[in-house]
């Protein structure tokens, strides 16, 4: 009974995006509408497309965080549960500082070649 009662809840989870996709409100690009074609535009498509993966990257880092924090808490005595909690937050903090370098490496390149950051 547990069994098909966590089915039916992941069924329901995992199309719930898709009832909210239905309702016609329009997708954000990546590239923030940029026309791709344009050559002139191509370090602006770049730099929204960093801003974008970084703000993910930053997203997910946050979490595995959180999640190496549980497990801690939730780790008692057990030594490998602390060596992947460990891991866990070890690899949260290098996907912050990836973010990070996402963020910043459009502003560094744009500043060599004499180009203009986005806000």
């Amino acid at each position: 009974m547990r069994k098909i009662f966590t089915q039916i809840a992941v069924a329901v989870l995992s199309l719930a995006p898709v009832a909210v996709l239905a309702q016609g409100f329009p997708i954000p690009t990546p590239t923030g509408g940029v026309n791709i074609g344009s050559v002139g535009q191509f370090g602006g498509i770049m730099q929204n497309l960093a801003r974008f993966f970084g703000t993910f990257i930053m997203a997910i880092a946050v979490f595995m965080i959180l999640f190496a924090g549980f497990k801690f808490l939730t780790a008692g005595d057990n030594e490998e549960a602390v060596g992947s909690a460990r891991k866990i937050l070890t690899y949260g903090i290098i996907g912050i500082i990836v973010s990070l370098v996402a963020f910043s490496v459009p502003a560094l390149v744009a500043s060599l070649l004499g180009g203009t950051v986005l806000q």
